[in-house]
């Protein structure tokens, strides 16, 4: 059984996510920020403001962690954001993502929010069969090309 909660109710899994977040999307952006400093500063841990991360439970194993926060994007106006969706290796394809998505939507949608905004570089077909609109290509921080999708609540 998958359970969907804060990362606030499950401190002891803030490292491993702090890990996977720095190694998937961090560390191939920022060579110069080191493990340590991100580690020490990105994890907020919100329930009733953002940014808000989530983390997905399996038989008492951390499997995912996805976050709503207020700008992914620099130089875009769009908020909130949806962000640092990972889920680990072994669990994918069986619905945990999804999960984790609708839970950070409704999030949104209580915070009073019309529309959630994402960015991608591969997973773009992954969120149109979601439902997610695709708004526009753009280069991102690390000067690739990627995809901003909107969803309304």
């Amino acid at each position: 059984m998958i359970v969907i909660g804060y990362l606030c109710d499950y401190p002891e899994y803030r490292e491993n996510v702090s890990r996977w977040l720095y190694d998937e999307f961090v560390h191939r952006e920022d060579d110069d920020l080191k493990y340590e400093t991100f580690n020490s500063n990105v994890l907020n841990n919100n329930k009733t403001k953002l940014p808000i991360r989530l983390v997905a439970i399996m038989d008492g194993k951390c499997v995912g962690t996805v976050t709503i926060i207020d700008n992914d994007f620099y130089g875009k106006s769009y908020s909130p954001w949806l962000g640092g969706l990972y889920v680990d290796i072994p669990y994918r394809n069986e619905g945990i993502g999804q999960r984790m998505i609708d839970f950070i939507k409704q999030i949104a949608k209580d915070l009073g929010y019309y529309e959630i905004y994402l960015n991608t570089e591969h997973a773009g077909g992954y969120y149109k069969r979601l439902g997610w609109i695709y708004i526009e290509t753009c280069l991102n921080e690390g000067g690739r090309m990627c995809e901003i999708y909107k969803y309304e609540l």
